[in-house]
Formats: structure tokens, sequence, C-alpha cells
């Protein structure tokens, strides 16, 4: 198993300088061995899975002026991303590329759609894409939407033992309309 760390200090800068040495991992209280210590670099592989339905659209344009937070900070000049979007269905918008561009413009001509929220099936889409990307590659799903599920067929336990199972990181930006004070008509 993988466990990606991010150690920050006092004033909030990350510290890069860590060597294996520096870590202990413990489980139930017993130390375990690590294998394996890596200080980042390899290539992402992400997928961005964004919540269309009706009750955010509001929400959607801010989601789209920051696409290129998504791409340049997220996929980095050497990573690749794919794009899904869900409400009532799970829509595969964009398969996996490196062009910035690209990602930036699909996540900027998202469309609201209908009331539904499949987010379990869109995260289990998110996990199957990932699946099948090389081994060499970190694998993360990046999902931006409320935090609710509305009719999705998977269930959530299934969805994080495949996340699990296939060494897949899930973030998540939850929306609200609520905190927004918007109102869906």
């Amino acid at each position: 198993m993988s466990a990606p760390v991010v150690v920050v200090g006092e004033n909030g800068e990350p510290i890069l300088d860590l060597r294996q040495k520096d870590f202990h991992i413990l489980d139930d209280g017993v130390v375990q061995t690590i294998d394996s210590f890596e200080l980042g670099g390899e290539p992402l592989s992400a997928v961005f899975v964004f919540e269309t339905s009706s009750r955010i659209a509001p929400l959607l344009p801010a989601i789209q002026k920051s696409a290129i937070v998504f791409t340049q900070t997220v996929v980095g000049p050497s990573g690749e991303a794919a794009v899904l979007s869900y409400d009532n269905s799970v829509d595969r918008v964009l398969p996996f590329i490196t062009n910035h561009d690209k990602i930036e413009k699909t996540i900027a001509n998202l469309k609201p759609g209908n009331s539904g929220a499949h987010l379990y099936d869109a995260l289990s889409a998110a996990v199957a894409l990932l699946r099948g990307r090389p081994v060499g590659k970190r694998r993360a799903i990046i999902v931006v939407g409320e935090a609710s599920d509305t009719g999705s067929v998977k269930k959530l336990g299934f969805v994080l033992r495949e996340a699990q199972l296939s060494n897949v990181v899930i973030y998540s930006v939850g929306l609200s309309n609520t905190v927004a004070g918007i109102r869906s008509q």
C-alpha cells in the first residue's frame, strides 16, 4: 500500500529534505517496515470529476474559471488528466491527455444538467479509468461537487475499496449552495 504524505513547517511551507529515516508508520500501534520511499516526482494520472447537476448550476461559472488551477497546480508539466461529469448519468467528457489547453477548455465548457447526482457511480468510473494507467504513475481523483449522492447504483464502500485496491487517492472540493447563499429554483 502507498501512503502519500505532505509535510509542512510552522510557516506552512513544504519541507522537502526529509529522508526515509524521518518517518515511522504505525498500524494499531505496531511499527511497520517502509519498503520503499520516494520524494514525489512520478507523473500524475488524474481524473477530474465535476458535478453538473442543476443544483450546483449557479456555482458552475466559478468552477469553470478555476480550470487553470487544476491543470497548472494539480496536473503539472508531466501529468495527464481525464474529465468526467455527473448528474443523473456519468459522462466521459475527455479521455486522458496531457494538453493543458484542451483540459481547461473542456472544464470551461461544462454545462449544467438535470437534478440527479450519481456521485458514487462517477467515482467508480474514475477508478476504472485510473486502473488502466501505467503502474509508474501516481493515481488521483479530484471530485468537485456536493457531498451527497442521489441514485447511484454503486455503493460508497465498494467505490472506496476499489480505489484502495487500485492505489487511487481521492481528493474532494465540496460545493454548497447553502453556504454560497444561493437558492435553487
